[in-house]
């Protein structure tokens, strides 16, 4: 509609492809509105790759968007659930961080390092968006713990692993990788772990509930009160 042109990238990684459902043209009115832009880190894909083994390779990767964009916010993932990118008092930092597994030994090697090292990301990121102007929003996914069967392996959370009775039930009782929040305790755990992240003053905590469903199955608290 104005003669330029739409660019359309996939990620670079051929494990993760991706889709376009739709593109939809509207006609802009004639006025100046602005319009920010937010990108969403969910603070795990970042760490793939040769890089980032440093603090400033971190920040590397967003130095590529230049000064004077539309650019307002960076929405930070802590990780998955409690499994977190930085040194956490409530959760574990990826206690299989450092580790060679099959699945992303990149991964395994690039957080051992910030692991050995000491190093926060989580205060890498909120510094640095406040030196480019930008807010910083922590993003957590509520159901994302590491809990594969069998349900005692290492790379579980351990707060899953040390409370097998909040799990989620299947129909037929059998457990299921997902920890309830039916039960008030995981609710003031994880409530810990936002006052924990609350502590590092970004603008805002947003709580993702969409990745890692179901919340809840047939536990017996959630059967007796239905």
């Amino acid at each position: 509609l104005t003669g330029q042109d739409l660019i359309l990238e996939g990620s670079g990684d051929s494990r993760s492809p991706g889709a376009l459902a739709y593109v939809r043209l509207q006609k802009v009115p004639d006025r100046k509105d602005f319009y920010p832009m937010v990108i969403s880190e969910d603070g795990y894909g970042i760490f793939l790759g040769p890089e980032p083994s440093s603090p400033h390779d971190l920040e590397k990767r967003f130095g590529n968007i230049p000064e004077g964009t539309c650019m307002r916010m960076l929405l930070w993932g802590n990780g998955c659930a409690d499994n977190c990118n930085y040194p956490t008092k409530v959760g574990q930092f990826y206690p299989n961080a450092g580790q060679q597994f099959a699945w992303r030994p990149d991964f395994a090697r690039n957080v051992g390092i910030w692991k050995e090292k000491g190093w926060d990301s989580l205060r890498v990121m909120r510094d640095y968006t406040r030196k480019r102007k930008w807010e910083f929003h922590v993003y957590i996914r509520m159901q994302a713990f590491k809990a594969p069967f069998p349900f005692d392996v290492q790379e579980n959370s351990e707060f899953f692993n040390d409370h097998p009775e909040y799990h989620c039930l299947d129909r037929e009782g059998q457990k299921v990788n997902r920890l309830s929040y039916a039960y008030p305790e995981v609710q003031q755990y994880m409530l810990s772990l936002i006052r924990e992240i609350a502590g590092y003053d970004p603008d805002g905590v947003c709580l993702c509930f969409i990745r890692g469903l179901p919340l809840v199955l047939y536990e017996a608290i959630m059967v007796e009160g239905f």
